[in-house]
């Protein structure tokens, strides 16, 4: 018998999430120019619910910080998302790190596929340096539930928060990792612990879940 409360809260956090991303990239566009509107038209945008799924699919996002000079430095990190938030790890003394610490601020491009199947999300915000072991025990459990294990290399983390948003995606769909089931199973509202309960899709719509947030998942091969 599934029970509904656990996976209940988790949906409700996810709607929030997405309704607060979908407010950035609402109010980004709103002061963005001609030309930016342009390069990424409405119907384009992803949707709330398209960005968190997005964001949780992609495993790394190319981080911008600026160096003392004044030059850009860009680098490939992974990330996990914890609410609105991106949690990236790093070790003290890393460039990127240095650089936030002169400077809070960055930029991430996460982006995905060639040609008509690509899909990007550009992201600036601002940055704080927090110590491994004065983050939330959550974080660590995002990143080992995207990864496959925990950073234990690092000594850092980086929080970035959104404070500007543009995304776009080609196609009908965002696209997920093959197979990834539990991926899925997660955006649709269903904890880990549940998983193994859900069979296909006509499991997911009897718990009253909703499979409208991402690709039909018998045709993203998770089930």
């Amino acid at each position: 018998m599934f029970e509904r409360e656990p996976h209940a809260a988790e949906a409700a956090r996810l709607e929030q999430t997405a309704a607060a991303l979908v407010a950035v990239q609402s109010a980004s566009f709103d002061r963005a120019n001609d030309a930016t509107r342009t390069s990424y038209p409405p119907e384009r945008r992803m949707s709330g619910e398209q960005l968190v799924a997005y964001l949780d699919a992609r495993l790394y996002a190319v981080v911008a910080t600026t160096r003392a000079d004044g030059r850009p430095h860009a680098a490939l990190s992974a990330f996990a998302r914890v609410d609105m938030q991106l949690w990236l790890p790093t070790v003290s003394g890393s460039a990127r790190s240095r650089n936030l610490a002169r400077q809070p601020a960055l930029s991430l491009v996460v982006s995905d596929g060639e040609g008509p199947d690509h899909a990007a999300v550009v992201i600036d915000g601002t940055a704080d340096i927090v110590p491994v072991t004065g983050a939330p025990a959550e974080v660590d459990d995002a990143y080992a539930a995207k990864h496959g294990s925990s950073p234990e290399w690092a000594s850092e983390w980086i929080v970035a928060t959104p404070t500007r948003l543009f995304s776009f995606r080609d196609g009908d769909a965002i696209r997920l990792v093959p197979g990834d089931r539990e991926l899925v199973l997660r955006h649709v509202g269903i904890d880990r612990h549940l998983a193994d309960e859900v069979e296909n899709r006509a499991d997911v719509v009897a718990v009253g879940l909703r499979v409208d947030l991402l690709v039909d998942v018998e045709e993203a091969g998770c089930f």
